[in-house]
C-alpha cells in the first residue's frame, strides 16, 4: 500500500513546517487587514508588523529547509544577505522597504510604536509579503492544506 493510499503525505521537517505555517498565518492576516488598515493608524502599524513577521519567517523557513544556520535576528536585509551568500535565489525586494519593515519587528511586543505607513505604501508592503511567501512556498514545497492545527476546547 502506498503512502498516499494510507492518507499520509510527504511532510516537511517540523521546524520548516512550523516556520512556513506561521508565515502563512501572517500573510493571511496581512491580506485580510488591508481593507480596514487603510482607515486606521493602529491597523496599518500592526499590518507592518505582520508583514515583517511573514517575510522573516519565509526567509528562515528557506534557510532551515536548506540546513543553513541563521542568526537570532529580525533584520530582513541581514537574512536576505545570508540567503544570497548561501547561493540561494531570493525574491526581488526593496531593501529600503525591508529596513522599514524591520523597524516594525518588535513595537507591539515591547510597547513602542513606530510610525505607520502611508495608505499609498500599503499595496507595496502587501506585494512584498506575497512575493516572499510565494517564493518560500515554491522552494520548500509547503502547502498549508497539508497541515492542520488542532483546536483544543478549553
Amino acid at each position: 500500500m502506498s503512502k498516499e493510499s494510507k492518507g499520509e503525505r510527504n511532510r516537511l521537517p517540523y521546524a520548516v513546517a512550523g516556520l512556513m505555517m506561521s508565515a502563512y498565518s501572517c500573510f493571511d492576516l496581512v491580506e485580510r487587514l488591508l481593507p480596514e488598515a487603510l482607515e486606521s493608524f493602529w491597523l496599518r502599524a500592526r499590518m507592518c508588523q505582520m508583514a515583517q513577521q511573514c517575510i522573516e519567517l519565509c526567509f528562515k523557513g528557506v534557510l532551515e529547509y536548506n540546513h543553513i544556520r541563521f542568526p537570532h535576528s529580525h533584520d530582513l536585509n541581514r537574512l536576505q544577505e545570508l540567503l544570497s551568500k548561501s547561493n540561494l535565489k531570493t525574491p526581488v525586494l526593496d531593501s529600503d522597504l525591508l529596513d522599514y519593515l524591520t523597524a516594525h519587528a518588535g513595537p507591539f511586543q515591547y510597547n513602542t510604536l513606530v510610525e505607520a505607513p502611508s495608505e499609498k505604501s500599503m499595496d507595496k508592503i502587501l506585494d512584498h509579503c506575497q512575493k516572499a511567501y510565494e517564493w518560500a512556498e515554491e522552494i520548500t514545497g509547503f502547502n498549508p492544506k497539508d497541515y492542520t492545527i488542532p483546536i483544543i476546547d478549553l
